[in-house]
């Protein structure tokens, strides 16, 4: 798991990787020491399951991956199983190499739970 993280933390523009059990508890993450992962962690279970509500409203499908844009970078929430992987970067990213990363991460992290 812990490989799986570092990975992904190397990507150009990663600030943070975090995995999350579907109550906010936080069982891993690696970020920067600007970041407090646990105070980010709970709202990121609740992000996902009112973006997941939301779509199922509308009639739009499941959820794959919530995408939170702001000023300065995004978050991106992607359920696993029973847990969420959750990545926090810069606004200089390259978005298909972040999608593609998330994917491949999720199904390598998906066969250790």
């Amino acid at each position: 798991m812990e490989e799986i993280l570092r990975k992904l933390k190397s990507i150009q523009g990663v600030i943070g990787v975090m995995i999350v059990e579907s109550d906010g508890l936080l069982i891993n993450s690696i970020v920067e020491s600007n970041i407090d992962p646990e105070a980010i962690s709970g709202l990121c279970a609740s992000v996902f399951r009112n973006s997941r509500s939301i779509l199922n409203t509308t009639n739009l499908g499941d959820l794959e991956i919530a995408m939170l844009e702001a000023d300065n970078g995004t978050l991106f929430i992607k359920r696993v199983e029973e847990v969420f992987l959750a990545l926090l970067t810069r606004k200089e990213i390259n978005l298909g190499l972040i999608r593609l990363s998330i994917k491949n991460a999720s199904k390598e992290l998906s066969i250790l739970l």
